[in-house]
């Protein structure tokens, strides 16, 4: 008994060590990235010259993809920490050290502490996880760790059908509703198989007050959004995925894909994966019980998100595609999970198996991944240096200057976030397009462009103009900036 209390203590030692180098990985990596502009258009939801109340009155109103769940936590954090870059991040920090608890847990109570040690090592070393879930001032941590819960309660609630843990899983359904509509997906699948068990008589009827408690608190929302606004999905800007694609953003979603040699980790990646998951349908003895193999369900989630949104990209609706790597951030959990049940039959075969299979799969899938080069990329202008480019030039507050730009960022919360959170004064005039005659009112040009949208025809027209009517005296061209005077 007391060594089974020491081995305890030691692997929750183990894991708040991991816990803490995932923290010290990101901030060594993270710290000096720019935000980007979804990021910063974040704070457009929570900006602090509005009350709360606007939030649910923007989400309703405005041509806005996204859900609010997120915006109102964020609201609360980006008040408690003084408007700083902390403030915004700590939020998805938290979500995904819970979502990683939960998830661990799970695991941990199917195949053991070895296995839940491996995955979370596994998490720590994936640079998609870092800069898209845990470091990102966007809803992805709040999804993962809703849909971490939503498994963990969904075991639950198969285990015991009681009233509460019904409820418990009808309320993480609703949160997870409210966050992104990747997880109204999920919900579907699950709803989806609970039908199927039901019908099989493995369930009783009780079990879809979960899903009825989501759809009373979600329709309502569906039904305000179309009364109050119209959103054109057909401007979508995703495109049509390929069938490789499927393959290729289950690799990037775990970490790889970014090595210098990115079509061998992917084969690697996909060939380990899909061993996983056939060794599952072999293997699998994993139960709850006779009724149920949760591997199995697993398996249909992960892979049924992934071929049903590929298929209403490419056959249903061709206009507009649903397939993005990170919106594929929901199902992640049921990914790691997979893994783990591989994992967990590679340390339980025969002695001199095992220590092959750990030479020949899984010694080189951690190496891949630790030699992986980290995707800590700006993905459109570095914000932080373009705002100390114009804050260290005193025209921006004259009144014959004008900063002009077509990247949008002046919709975003750059104003906010750089000029009015660190009491700068912010440009006196600052605009996202101008006709080229009122131009002509201003002594003082800055024209800004976004290099990642190339050089289009308006930026050639607007810069022609301006070399025949100005002069060029400043000028940084890694993040496209100009400036201009008469």
């Amino acid at each position: 008994m007391k060594d089974i209390k020491v081995k305890k203590i030691i692997y929750y030692v183990v894991l708040f060590l991991i816990i803490l180098l995932l923290l010290f990985l990101a901030i060594k990596q993270c710290l000096n990235t720019s935000l980007w502009f979804d990021e910063l258009f974040s704070i457009i939801f929570v900006t602090r010259h509005q009350p709360f109340i606007n939030i649910f009155r923007i989400f309703t109103s405005y041509e806005v993809y996204n859900l609010p769940l997120y915006s109102i936590f964020l609201f609360f954090s980006y008040r408690i920490f003084n408007y700083t870059k902390f403030s915004l991040l700590i939020p998805g920090m938290i979500f995904s050290i819970i979502g990683i608890i939960f998830l661990l847990k799970l695991i941990c109570s199917y195949f053991g502490k070895k296995v839940a040690i491996l995955i979370s090592i596994l998490i720590v070393c994936s640079s998609f996880f870092i800069t898209n879930v845990f470091w990102e001032i966007r809803c992805y941590g709040l999804l993962f760790m809703l849909s971490s819960i939503f498994v963990y309660s969904y075991i639950q609630r198969f285990k015991d059908e009681s009233v509460k843990n019904t409820i418990i899983l009808g309320i993480i359904g609703t949160l997870l509703a409210f966050t992104h509509w990747f997880g109204g997906i999920l919900i579907l699948f699950y709803f989806l198989t609970d039908a199927y068990l039901f019908l099989r008589k493995r369930i009783s009827i009780k079990c879809f007050l979960s899903y009825l408690m989501i759809a009373l608190f979600f329709i309502p929302w569906i039904i305000l959004i179309i009364l109050y606004r119209i959103v054109d999905i057909s401007t979508f800007w995703l495109a049509i995925p390929k069938l490789i694609n499927i393959l290729t953003s289950t690799s990037y979603l775990f970490g790889f894909g970014n090595n210098y040699d990115i079509a061998f980790n992917n084969l690697y990646f996909s060939i380990f994966f899909i061993l996983a998951i056939v060794l599952i349908f072999i293997f699998d003895k994993k139960k709850i019980s006779d009724k149920f193999n949760i591997s199995y369900h697993i398996v249909f989630i992960f892979l049924g998100i992934l071929f049903s949104i590929y298929l209403y990209s490419c056959y249903i609706n061709t206009n507009v595609s649903l397939f993005n790597c990170r919106y594929f951030i929901v199902i992640l959990p049921h990914g790691y999970f997979i893994l783990a049940s591989l994992f967990y039959k590679i340390f339980n075969c025969k002695k001199y198996l095992n220590y092959i299979l750990i030479t020949i799969i899984i010694i080189p899938f951690i190496y891949l991944l630790l030699t992986n080069e980290k995707a800590f990329i700006n993905w459109d202008i570095n914000y932080d240096k373009l705002a100390d480019f114009l804050i260290h030039d005193n025209d921006i507050s004259n009144h014959n200057c004008v900063v002009v730009n077509n990247t949008n960022f002046i919709d975003s919360g750059f104003i906010e976030f750089y000029f009015e959170n660190r009491n700068i004064p912010i440009p006196n005039q600052h605009v996202n397009y101008i006709a080229q005659d009122e131009l002509l009112e201003y002594d003082i040009v800055y024209y800004i462009y976004d290099r990642s949208h190339g050089y289009n025809n308006i930026d050639y027209d607007i810069q022609s103009f301006l070399k025949s009517n100005y002069h060029l005296i400043n000028f940084d061209l890694e993040q496209c900036i100009y400036k201009y005077v008469k």
